[in-house]
């Protein structure tokens, strides 16, 4: 059996993502918390982004391509269909609910409507990200801030089309 060991903040969606692909497939891993202030259990990648999953001594990011991987390492119970076609309709939705779903979130995270609201979310995420890996107090307070200026963030919300309101994005979370 090879050792697995998914690493990501415990909130963030491609994460539970990647967990979700392993738990459907039966592949035992390790789940192990990165700190998103100082994030020195992946430091072996050079880079900040979760999730990465390692496979023996084999590393990936991305969660989309990781299944791919994981389709390929363990075939058993394909996450991508068993033909072309099963595959190609699959990684559309994939796509449809990152870039809608996922990212919408991100973007009211990013782009505040409601300040209160904006603030409360911030932080009762701070809290649950608190829960798996340990943050500073100021950084909890001030977590909806960081959020709301962090690049990776910014970049991937620059991206949208903003044609479509943001209440209208999160319209499946309520």
């Amino acid at each position: 059996m090879k050792n697995v060991t998914l690493y990501g903040y415990p909130t963030s969606p491609y994460v539970i993502k990647v967990g979700s692909f392993l738990k459907y497939k039966n592949i035992p891993f390790e789940y192990i918390p990165v700190n998103p202030v100082s994030p020195i259990q992946i430091k072996f990648t050079g880079q900040r982004q979760v999730p990465v999953l390692k496979i023996d001594q084999e590393w990936r990011k991305d969660s989309t391509q990781l299944g791919i991987w994981l389709d390929e390492l363990f075939p058993e119970k394909p996450l991508l269909g068993n033909n072309e076609s099963d595959r190609n309709a699959i990684l559309l939705i994939d796509k449809w609910v990152s870039d809608n779903l996922i990212l919408g979130k991100f973007r009211a995270a990013v782009e505040w409507e409601k300040t209160w609201d904006a603030l409360r979310n911030g932080w009762l995420l701070s809290r649950a990200v608190n829960n798996g890996t340990k943050i500073p107090l100021f950084v909890r307070m001030l977590w909806p801030f960081f959020v709301k200026k962090a690049k990776f963030i910014v970049d991937m919300v620059s991206h949208l089309d903003k044609k479509e309101s943001i209440a209208s994005m999160l319209l499946f979370y309520t």
